[in-house]
Order: structure tokens, then sequence, then C-alpha cells
């Protein structure tokens, strides 16, 4: 392994070699195949081959140890994962369908490799080519096989798929975008996808048991144009997203307020799948409920003459003007409210 401190114009080689020193044949190997560098601590590093071995340096290279003999061994190590949640936690996946061997390895540390423990035994068999740690929710694993994508919510004890619209492909590499919460996955011959993983991040033990959790909705910007027919186009409802977890299929009702209180604006029923839920809400609201609503709502305005008016839009519908609103979720006698704002 080499290191630069100056962008790559120079470099210096802070091991010996890493591999089994290379194996002769049709395709010759022998190469550090993953490495990665603690986010937690300098120097932390841990290296992998294609031949089945992986030295970890806590000195920056100065001395190294072997941590892969407790491993299955000569299996190529796809990718490591040093923990940003704990500073002597990693991860490592091992693929071995070079030697038709297509179960599925993957193994976690919490003492810098010196034991393994066995994770992901309920996936199926397919080689795993990369695992990923989510650097906000320490339980929230991504691992990506010859097939598809899983996720796991209590640090790889249990995994399922990611999407059941995500094609059989495979998935060579993910990558986080921490502050934005999205997922990137490159695949072989299908392109990269993206996932905003902001709402499975707060899949906690606590949400999972409760009977259903509506997550933040934020805020909208108020737009005159909502609803309007432009050149050449159709009228389009605005939307907003409101995700939700549910712990069993079925119906749940759904009403929207103004947060100071007043009629129902908008009600109706979702259906519920077990897991992570979305339901778009075109932030409409129904014609009987209109002046009770502008009433309420003017008298909580500083100056109420510069309120906009509500206007039936081209789509035959009318829309929540600037204001506070809480939107209401039940399910199973079991009630969950949100506030967002119109701006």
């Amino acid at each position: 392994m080499y290191r630069s401190f100056d962008k790559g114009d120079q470099w210096e080689a802070i091991s010996g070699d890493l591999t089994g020193g290379g194996a002769k044949g049709n395709v010759p190997y022998g190469t550090l195949t993953s490495i990665c560098e603690s986010p937690l601590k300098f120097g932390l590093l841990y290296a992998g081959s294609d031949d089945g071995l992986i030295h970890v340096t806590r000195d920056g290279g100065e001395n190294w140890t072997r941590i892969s003999d407790n491993l299955p061994q000569k299996l190529w190590v796809s990718r490591l994962q040093a923990s940003a949640h704990e500073r002597a936690r990693v991860y490592v996946s091992l693929n071995g369908y070079r030697w038709d061997d297509f179960n599925t390895y993957l193994y976690v540390s919490d003492d810098y490799g010196q034991n393994w423990q066995r994770i992901g035994t309920d996936l199926p068999a397919e080689p795993v080519n990369v695992i990923r740690e989510d650097p906000a929710n320490e339980n929230l694993l991504y691992v990506g096989t010859d097939h598809r994508v899983y996720v796991s919510l209590d640090r790889g004890k249990t995994f399922q798929t990611l999407g059941a619209e995500f094609p059989d492909v495979p998935v060579h590499d993910l990558a986080i975008q921490h502050k934005t919460g999205d997922l990137l996955i490159g695949t072989h011959g299908r392109s990269i996808f993206k996932a905003n993983m902001t709402n499975t991040r707060q899949l906690t033990a606590e949400t999972l048991a409760a009977t259903i959790r509506l997550f933040e909705l934020g805020k909208r910007k108020w737009n005159k144009n909502w609803g309007k027919k432009p050149a050449y186009d159709v009228a389009k409802d605005p939307e907003m997203d409101v995700w939700f977890y549910s712990k069993a299929s079925g119906k749940a009702n759904w009403s929207v307020k103004l947060k100071e209180g007043g009629p129902v604006l908008n009600s109706g029923v979702v259906e519920c799948t077990v897991g992570l839920n979305k339901f778009v809400y075109t932030l409409d609201f129904v014609e009987p409920a209109l002046k009770k609503d502008m009433d309420t709502l003017r008298s909580t305005q500083k100056d109420p003459k510069k309120m906009p008016q509500a206007e039936k839009a081209d789509t035959g519908k009318y829309y929540l003007q600037k204001g506070i609103y809480t939107f209401t979720l039940e399910k199973d006698s079991e009630s969950v409210v949100q506030e967002f704002v119109i701006e």
C-alpha cells in the first residue's frame, strides 16, 4: 500500500506485500482489492486482497497484523468498511464466485478484526460485491450482490430487499451522500440508481415497535400557479410526499386541518403495506370547508387584506393558502400528527 500527503505528487510505501504473493495461471492474481481508512481514527487502515488476506494497521502503516486467519480462505475480499460509529468495528464482504462458490459471506468485528461474527445469514446465496454502513444510523447496513440491493435495520441480523422495482442486476458499488441521505447504486449494465434513505434512517427500534409513525413533513412554498394550465401542457396539482411507517398492512385514515383548529379541510383513506409507505397529498381542500377555513386563517394574519384569496384552479380544485396545518393519520385506534407549513 502507498500513501501520499500531497494529492498524489509523491508516494511512499507504507507496507510490504499484503497478499499471498501472487497465484500463477491464466489470470494471475495477488492484488489489494479493497482498502479503507477509519473515519474515526487517522492511521487506522484495513487492506484486503483478491486471495483472501486482510491486514490492519493502527499506526499508519508502521505495523501490520493479519486478521483473516479465522475467516474462509482464498476468497476475494470484495469490500472492507471501517465503522463511522465504533472505532474498533469493521465489516467485510468476501466473494467466492471465481471458485464456483456462490455462498454469501458477510462478517463484522468489534475488536479490529481479532474476532469475526457472520451476519446476513438470511440472504440468498449470491456473491457479495459491497457492504456499506450508514453514516447516520449504525444499525442500517446496505449490501450489493450479483442480483440486487439488500438493507438491514438491525446491523446485519436480518436483511430485506431495497424495493420491488429495483431490477435483477449485479450491484458493484454503493455510495452514500451523507448530507442529502441519498444512496447511489452502481450496477453492471443498468446505469446508476439513486434512492433517498432519509426516512429509512428513522426506522429505529422505537419506530418499528409502533403501530404507525408519521415522519416530518417540512415546508412548501405557496405558488399562485398551482393547478393553472400552462401553455401546451395540462394543469397539474402541487404535491407533498407524506412518508409513514406501518407495522401491518391495511387501511389508514388521513385528514388535514389548520393548526388553529376549524373544520377538516380534506380527508381520505390510504392503503398501507408493512414497512415504509409514501402517500402523495396534492395540497387541495374540499369546497364546503372553504369559507370557514378562510375566515379562521384570515383571523391569524397580521394583515388579512394581504392574504391571497383562494380561487378555483383550472384543475377544478381549491388549494391550501399560506399558513400552518396539521396532517393526521389514524390506524388501528392509533393517531399520529405532524405539522406542515405553506410559506
